[in-house]
């Protein structure tokens, strides 16, 4: 199975910055099942900023099939609120119970961009992560300059 990530490192190595789903200093690799929602996903996160994105990349991965240490989070299962502007704490606990005290290597999230959508949040500190987790291509990537009006 593979997976997508926007960045503009190719590193697997993950981030500490916290998101919705982690909190600060817990190192996860946000990704998405298709690169139309990771572009989406990353493009969200720059809104507001001055600059427009520029050397990007666009990294597939590949990932194991139906791994045992990989599980769904359905959105029935999430607080109330799960998907607001601000993040809440009990979400980014209810992913660090999820990967960390259940050792996992990534949890399915559902998207605030694309609900109907999900995201694959890795562990990097997972037994084993730099041989399950592949990178298989990465490609420049770049935005429509359409959307440049957005930063201006």
């Amino acid at each position: 199975m593979n997976v997508w990530r926007v960045s503009y490192i190719s590193s697997l190595g993950g981030s500490d910055v916290p998101g919705r789903w982690n909190e600060k200093g817990i190192k996860v690799l946000y990704t998405s099942a298709n690169p139309s929602l990771c572009s989406w996903e990353y493009f969200a996160h720059k809104v507001g900023e001055k600059d427009w994105p520029i050397n990007l990349k666009l990294l597939e991965l590949s990932i194991p099939n139906e791994h045992p240490d990989i599980v769904k989070l359905p959105i029935n299962k999430l607080t109330e609120g799960w998907n607001g502007l601000a993040y809440k704490r009990n979400v980014q606990k209810t992913a660090r119970q999820e990967l960390l005290h259940k050792n996992r290597l990534g949890i399915w999230v559902p998207s605030v961009v694309i609900p109907e959508d999900y995201n694959l949040i890795l562990n990097p500190n997972y037994a084993g992560f730099e041989s399950l987790i592949k990178r298989k291509s990465i490609f420049p990537f770049e935005y429509d300059q359409r959307f440049k009006v957005i930063f201006e």
